[in-house]
C-alpha cells in the first residue's frame, strides 16, 4: 500500500503478527501497482509533480505511459505566475523549491498575458475521483455499457468540478490534493449525476499519477497549452464581437444534444 506524504511516496506492508503497517523501501517499479490508501494532509499538486520528477524511474515511465514530458511540466512549476489566493492553511509554506542552478525565471510574455485573474477563485483543492458512465446505444443495438475511469479535477466549496488542464501549473501548485472516498455514477441518457456512497475503489499509484499527468498534458506541452488558451480566448472574443464564422450543427435523425 502507498501513502502520499509531504516527504514523498512511501510504501507499507501489513504485518499480521504485529497487526500494523510497516514501512518498506520504496521501489517505483514494484510500487506502481500498489493501492494508494492514504494522502497526508497538506500534500499538494505541486508536491506530487515534484516527487514524480525526482524519481528517475517514475519520470521516465509516466512520460511514456501518460504521454507526458514530466520534466517540462516540472519546469512549468517554476514560471513566475502569481498563485491563486486561496486559504490553504493558517500559515501556508512554499511547496515548490526554486531551480537549483538559477533563480526562478519570469513567465514568458504570452504566459503573462493570460495569467491574470481566472474564474477559479472558488477552487479549494484538486482531486482524483472514480467515475462510472452508464450509457445506452440504440444505434449499435447495445442495451447498456459501463465505463470506469479516474477523473482529475478541481473542487470548490460548492463541490462544483473545475477543469484544470489549461491553467498555469504555478497558479494551482499549492492546491491541496485529495482522493475521493466515494465514486460517482453518470447516467448519460438521463443526464443525471449522482454520488454512490457504496461505490468504493482504491486506485493504484500508477492510476493516480496517470490521471494527473494525462490531464495536465491533455493539450500537449506547457507552451502548447498556452497556445490553446490564446486560441480559445480569440474565438470567444470573435463570437462576442459577432465576427466569428460559425458553421450550423447538423445532427442525424436519432441524435440529440445532451
Amino acid at each position: 500500500m502507498i501513502h502520499i506524504t509531504k516527504d514523498g511516496f512511501k510504501r507499507f506492508e501489513w504485518n499480521g503478527d504485529l497487526r500494523q503497517e510497516l514501512e518498506e523501501e520504496f521501489e517505483a517499479l514494484h510500487a506502481l501497482r500498489d493501492g494508494v490508501t492514504e494522502v497526508e494532509e497538506g500534500v499538494t499538486l505541486g508536491d506530487i509533480i515534484t516527487f514524480t520528477y525526482r524519481d528517475e524511474f517514475l519520470r521516465g515511465f509516466i512520460g511514456c505511459y501518460s504521454s507526458c514530458d514530466v520534466s517540462a511540466f516540472y519546469e512549468e512549476l517554476q514560471w513566475g505566475v502569481k498563485p491563486l489566493a486561496v486559504p490553504l492553511s493558517p500559515s501556508p509554506e512554499p511547496v515548490i523549491p526554486a531551480p537549483e542552478s538559477s533563480s526562478v525565471p519570469p513567465a514568458p510574455r504570452f504566459i503573462q498575458e493570460i495569467a491574470g485573474p481566472n474564474d477559479t477563485g472558488q477552487l479549494r483543492y484538486c482531486t482524483v475521483a472514480m467515475e462510472v458512465e452508464v450509457s445506452e446505444s440504440k444505434k449499435y443495438k447495445i442495451s447498456k455499457t459501463l465505463d470506469l475511469s479516474l477523473d482529475f479535477h478541481g473542487r470548490g466549496d460548492d463541490e462544483r468540478k473545475w477543469s484544470l488542464d489549461l491553467l498555469p501549473l504555478a497558479e494551482i501548485a499549492a492546491l491541496p490534493f485529495r482522493l475521493e472516498a466515494n465514486g460517482c455514477v453518470q447516467h448519460l441518457l438521463e443526464g443525471s449525476y449522482e454520488v454512490e456512497d457504496g461505490l468504493r475503489y482504491t486506485p493504484s499509484l500508477l492510476e493516480v499519477l496517470d490521471a494527473i499527468f494525462f490531464d495536465i498534458s491533455f493539450h500537449g506541452s506547457p507552451t502548447d497549452k498556452v497556445g490553446v488558451s490564446l486560441d480559445m480566448e480569440r474565438m470567444v472574443k470573435e463570437i462576442r464581437d459577432g465576427t466569428a464564422k460559425l458553421v450550423p450543427l447538423k445532427l442525424d435523425k436519432d441524435e440529440t444534444i445532451q
